[in-house]
């Protein structure tokens, strides 16, 4: 899984099953410059570096440490995941697909992986209700998913396209990107102002009422589209 949130349900759900362990690779890789694994400490401190710069400095020793422990997973897990089987859970997010190809640059030419895409399985299910990652789905339709959606094997052309697909998104060096359909996409940190700004005019920021960072940010993700996280809204907002 590629949130703390998704594998914390399935750590519940697989609690019965002594044989199944839950690896967690975190690290939002949706927003700043990526992490280069064959050139790590030195990605990492530039990646650090960047959101000291531009992040709230109220939070920055849980930050780095978030990023240490996230940098640590995945320095030690894909060298113990390439013999495994491996059953990667990677939703609809730009973070998860993300997540996925970078996993799968480090587990080149695995025997036995497949893939669970909760969020599209469940949109197909109820086209009424979008997850904007699997981080919002809850444990009971997770169980569901697991019981019954298709663990889609991936052959060695499918994992070929996506390692090639994450040398693309690391050679376009940018510091933000979106998911548009099945598509990756690098674009500007500026993507979102208009969302943002608009999101500041509803709350009648334009006609000079003071509002706080945290009401605009409410307004921005209660529009349920943006899978940015708030500490990335509170930036573009200052």
């Amino acid at each position: 899984a590629f949130d703390d949130s998704t594998a914390g349900s399935l750590k519940l759900m697989l609690r019965s099953k002594p044989g199944e362990i839950v690896v967690t690779l975190g690290d939002d890789l949706m927003v700043g410059p990526l992490p280069k694994d064959e050139d790590f400490s030195r990605s990492f401190a530039i990646r650090n570096e960047w959101f000291m710069e531009r992040y709230s400095i109220g939070h920055a020793d849980d930050r780095k440490l978030g990023m240490l422990q996230a940098a640590f997973a995945w320095l030690t897990w894909p060298e113990q995941l390439r013999e495994v089987p491996c059953l990667v859970w990677a939703g609809d997010s730009a973070s998860e697909q993300l997540g996925l190809r970078r996993l799968l640059s480090l587990i080149p030419d695995h025997h036995d992986v497949r893939l669970v895409n909760a969020t599209s399985f469940l949109h197909k299910q109820n086209p009424n209700i979008w997850y904007r990652g699997t981080f919002e789905v809850t444990m009971d339709k997770l169980q569901n998913v697991l019981d019954t959606a298709e663990h889609v094997p991936l052959s060695p052309q499918d994992q070929a396209g996506y390692r090639a697909d994450w040398q693309r998104i690391l050679n376009e060096d940018g510091a933000l990107r979106m998911l548009q359909g099945e598509l990756l996409r690098t674009v500007p940190e500026s993507y979102y102002d208009e969302d943002i700004l608009q999101a500041a005019y509803r709350l009648e920021a334009r006609h000079g009422f003071f509002k706080k960072s945290a009401r605009i940010i409410g307004e921005v993700i209660g529009m349920g589209e943006l899978t940015v996280s708030d500490s990335f809204i509170e930036y573009r907002v200052r």
